[in-house]
C-alpha cells in the first residue's frame, strides 16, 4: 500500500487562502461597521449585504482545504480520504477506471506532470506532483494501463475537468 504525502507548498498555499479569507471576512465585519455588536446594526439591508460577503468570502476561501486529500493506493482499489473531515472516505476500485494518461497542468510555479484517471474518456480523478511529494511512489503503485502521455491546452484541461469528453 502506497499512501500518499502532501508537498509543504500545497498545504501552505490551502491555509493561507483559509486564514486570509478569515481575515478579511472579520476586518470586512468589523472594519466596515464598528456597531456590529449592537442590535440596530442587523435591522439595516446594508447589514445583511455585508454578512453575505462576508460569508462568501469565507466559503471560497475554504475551498482549497476540502481540495486536500490523502490517497491510499491499495492493489486493487484506491481510497481517498478528506484531509480536515477524516471520517470522509472515498473508495473506487481500479476495474472502474479504463486507464490512466500523464497531463502536464500549468500551476503558479510552473508546469507539474498529473496523473488522470479516465472512464469512458471522461476525467474522474486525478492526482499531481504539485500536491504529493512522494507523486512518482503514487504512479508506480497505480495497476493501471499507461496510456502516455495526453496534450492538452489549459482551456481544454478545465473544461475536461467539468466534464467535458477527452
Amino acid at each position: 500500500m502506497v499512501t500518499s504525502i502532501f508537498t509543504s507548498k500545497y498545504k501552505v498555499m490551502a491555509f493561507t487562502m483559509f486564514g486570509l479569507s478569515i481575515l478579511l471576512c472579520l476586518s470586512l465585519l468589523f472594519l466596515i461597521s464598528p456597531t456590529i455588536l449592537e442590535p440596530e446594526f442587523w435591522t439595516s439591508s446594508e447589514s445583511m449585504l455585508i454578512l453575505f460577503g462576508s460569508i462568501s468570502i469565507l466559503v471560497f476561501g475554504s475551498f482549497p482545504l476540502f481540495k486536500l486529500k490523502i490517497l491510499k493506493i491499495q492493489p486493487q482499489r484506491l481510497v481517498f480520504q478528506n484531509y480536515l473531515f477524516a471520517s470522509n472516505v472515498k473508495v473506487v476500485q481500479l476495474k472502474s477506471y479504463d486507464f490512466y494518461k500523464i497531463v502536464y497542468e500549468e500551476t503558479e510555479n510552473g508546469f507539474s506532470e498529473a496523473v488522470w484517471l479516465i472512464k469512458d474518456e471522461k476525467l474522474v480523478d486525478s492526482f499531481s506532483n504539485y500536491q504529493y511529494t512522494n507523486y512518482k511512489e503514487l504512479k508506480s503503485g497505480l495497476n493501471l494501463e499507461n496510456k502516455g502521455v495526453l496534450d492538452l491546452s489549459p482551456m481544454r484541461q478545465l473544461r475536461c475537468r467539468f466534464g467535458e469528453k477527452i
